[in-house]
């Protein structure tokens, strides 16, 4: 009820403003996604060229490490010591490098805050570095604490990597970007395999224990390594059979069959030779090692030429949008101001007619002054749309109305003039009677 006695100017601004605003929320809630799904993009694609190499490095390093450490634990020699001693230095190096490029400021604004737990993780797991070291020299620690110390600290570098490509949100590429990550894992299982028989060499026994982790590590490697072989893109799939020796990987699986189907040995020469294993380990994991370099590099130049695609998609669209809104917004403005002229123009034409024409026209016309019906009605400036054609007719009616009026006025002149006439033959009979 209350919009019926508002203004027709109120009226066509709500006709104009509600479909204006939806149009303009439309536009912000497209424009916001992109930007953030660009943001989010660009940021994993900062991560992942900041932190690639670094965790990289930081693993070869720690897993050179652990073999070490492994070797000390069997055979605690100077010799041992001084080459523990070394790759310790390697691997601080690889820590320095990982912290600096961890602790930079674009790193800290890019990555997720998963990503930043990970980060966190491995800060701990390094900060605890020192304190192992001198536990292993002290032989406070047992040799599987040790092991499974270098573990997860190297476990964990792979989850920041994880992280970096679940941030980017694309689901399309993460399971095959992923599927990168896991096959660096299970080159890492085969890296635990190397190390724990590194002391088994060293200490010429396979004993049992060693030989169920040695079984559960070649089945965690050969499982994780199929799963992650299928998921894989084509691209990488290629670059993988081509880097990965078929012999060098025959050679490794006929060993570690031979390894998983011996049995354990408290004393004795292992049924491989330590130098044809060591080579074996080396030149898979080297190759794999290498494919899975390049599938990053991969992944992270696909990253970056996709987040400048999705800005420009983003210039490109909120630019287009924008011009859209400002062209809609001038447009509606344009159409409600020159409609709302034309309707004021048509009621204060009719209230003019009914105030002040008609009621002159009618007191001239009493008063017996003669009228000029076009000059008291002039037409209104019509057009062929809708309004127009309402002026039309409004002149139609105004010239009706005023040519009515003065059709009544001569009407009532011309019953004046007969009872005038009347009265005046009355008079002349009266006076000839009299």
């Amino acid at each position: 009820m209350k919009l019926r006695r508002r203004s027709v100017l109120l009226r066509i601004a709500l006709l104009v403003l509600i479909p204006l605003i939806l149009l303009t929320v439309s536009f912000a809630y497209i424009a916001t996604t992109s930007l953030r799904s660009a943001l989010t993009l660009t940021r994993s694609t900062v991560v992942m060229g900041h932190l690639r190499l670094p965790v990289a490095d930081l693993q070869q390093a720690l897993s050179r490490e652990r073999a070490q450490v492994i070797v000390y634990y069997i055979r605690p020699t100077r010799a041992a010591a001084a080459a523990l001693q070394r790759q310790e230095a390697v691997t601080n190096r690889a820590v320095h490098s990982f912290m600096t490029a961890a602790d930079s400021p674009s790193v800290r604004q890019s990555a997720s805050a998963a990503g930043k737990k990970a980060i966190a993780e491995v800060d701990q797991g390094l900060a605890s570095l020192p304190g192992l070291r001198t536990e292993i020299r002290a032989r406070s620690l047992g040799e599987q604490q040790a092991f499974t110390a270098y573990n997860n600290v190297i476990g964990a570098s792979y989850l920041v990597l994880e992280q970096a490509i679940i941030q980017e949100g694309n689901s399309a590429q993460v399971l095959p970007a992923i599927a990168v990550v896991e096959l660096a894992v299970s080159n890492e299982y085969l890296q635990q395999e190397s190390a724990l028989l590194s002391a088994d060499f060293a200490a010429h026994a396979f004993p049992a224990s060693a030989h169920q982790a040695f079984v559960s590590l070649v089945g965690a490697h050969r499982l994780l390594y199929q799963q992650s072989y299928s998921y894989l893109n084509k691209p990488d799939l290629r670059d993988l059979d081509r880097d990965v020796s078929p012999a060098a990987s025959g050679a490794l699986t006929a060993m570690e069959n031979k390894l998983v189907a011996s049995s354990p040995t408290p004393r004795g020469p292992l049924p491989v030779r330590e130098s044809a294993w060591n080579a074996a380990v080396t030149a898979v994991s080297t190759q794999t090692e290498h494919a899975v370099g390049q599938a990053e590099s991969l992944l992270a130049a696909t990253a970056r030429a996709q987040a400048d695609a999705k800005r420009r998609d983003l210039y490109l669209t909120g630019g287009l949008g924008l011009a859209a809104v400002l062209a809609s917004l001038v447009l509606s403005l344009w159409i409600a101001v020159r409609l709302t002229r034309q309707l004021r123009g048509l009621r204060d034409s009719a209230l003019e007619l009914a105030y002040v024409r008609l009621p002159d026209v009618v007191q001239r016309l009493r008063a017996g002054e003669n009228v000029d019906v076009p000059g008291q009605a002039p037409s209104l400036e019509s057009s062929p749309d809708e309004i127009g054609q309402v002026r039309a007719a409004f002149n139609t009616a105004q010239r009706t109305a005023v040519e009515a009026a003065v059709d009544e006025a001569r009407v009532r002149r011309g019953i004046n003039d007969v009872f005038r006439n009347l009265a005046r033959r009355s008079q002349a009979l009266l006076e000839r009677q009299m």
